[in-house]
């Protein structure tokens, strides 16, 4: 697989705001750990891997249709 051709795909979630301040807090209060940008900050309920561009666009089409009650993280 060619990757200029390939994505890397998983299904997420986003964070909500109250929980990424307090990762903000944490980051400055372990400095030593390896913190990814908070822009970035999800919570991944499937890897999926590298996959072909017209696989991840066929991926991208059914999850989109999917539809889920909301609910809350705690």
């Amino acid at each position: 697989m060619n990757p200029d051709e390939s994505t890397r795909l998983f299904v997420a979630i986003p964070i909500p705001e109250f929980a990424r301040k307090r990762l903000a807090a944490l980051n400055k209060e372990l400095p030593h750990l390896r913190w990814v940008s908070l822009d970035n900050i999800h919570l991944t309920l499937k890897f999926i891997g590298e996959v072909e561009e017209d696989t991840a666009e066929l991926i991208r089409k059914q999850l989109s249709i999917i539809r889920v009650k909301t609910f809350l993280l705690a």
